[in-house]
């Protein structure tokens, strides 16, 4: 073997030498997957930072104005609230359930006669940013009215209309404490019915929690 051969087998052996130590080392053992009940354990202790969690409650009140098309008689001023029940879907969404009612006060023949619209809807929510909210809903309502009386004249006949309903509206936090919101909401719901539709259009302050 000439000795230029020598030497490159010499270099070759030189480079080699740590690769070759390495491969007869033993294999690191494989690091165990991550306990979930662990992990879960430990964001237990975590206080959340999402701006809403869970169940959602909220309960609002305010005037209301109702406007019907095609019906005698249907419109109103008076006062409306609201009851709804909501989970939080994701970060931005909620879906609810909530019932909504406005006792109005319309004139007939110069005196005032109360009406009552009632709306059992399922909505959902979404928020554009943390303050910023708008809402829809489909449901079922219900309009009625007493008998109109003066006298021995009957003014207006006791009626009950009910049929499907759909909601639309919006609305801006305006407060936020912990896990308490207070807002103010906008609301427009048409009750279709045998003789046209009911368009009942509330203003509310909505106090939430948490």
């Amino acid at each position: 073997m000439t000795r230029a051969a020598a030497a490159v087998l010499l270099a070759l052996a030189i480079a080699l030498a740590p690769v070759l130590a390495r491969a007869d080392e033993p294999a690191a053992p494989a690091e165990p997957d991550p306990d979930p009940a662990a992990i879960e354990a430990g964001d237990a202790n975590l206080e959340s930072i999402a701006p809403r969690k869970g169940i959602v409650f909220t309960f609002a009140f305010g005037g209301a104005v109702s406007v019907g098309l095609g019906m005698d008689n249907a419109t109103g001023q008076g006062g409306s609230a609201m009851l709804r029940l909501a989970h939080v879907a994701n970060r931005r969404s909620t879906v609810a359930v909530e019932l909504a009612g406005s006792a109005l006060l319309a004139g007939v023949s110069g005196e005032l006669y109360r009406t009552d619209v009632t709306h059992l809807l399922i909505a959902a929510q979404y928020y554009v940013n943390p303050a910023l909210w708008f809402r829809a809903g489909v449901g079922w309502g219900r309009y009625a009215g007493n008998e109109l009386r003066m006298g021995d004249a009957i003014f207006r006949q006791r009626f009950r209309f009910a049929g499907p309903a759909g909601s639309v509206g919006g609305g801006v936090d305006i407060l936020r404490l912990k896990r308490f919101r207070a807002s103010v909401e906008f609301a427009s719901t048409a009750l279709l019915n045998r003789d046209g539709i009911l368009s009942s259009n509330s203003f509310l302050l909505g106090l939430a929690f948490d």
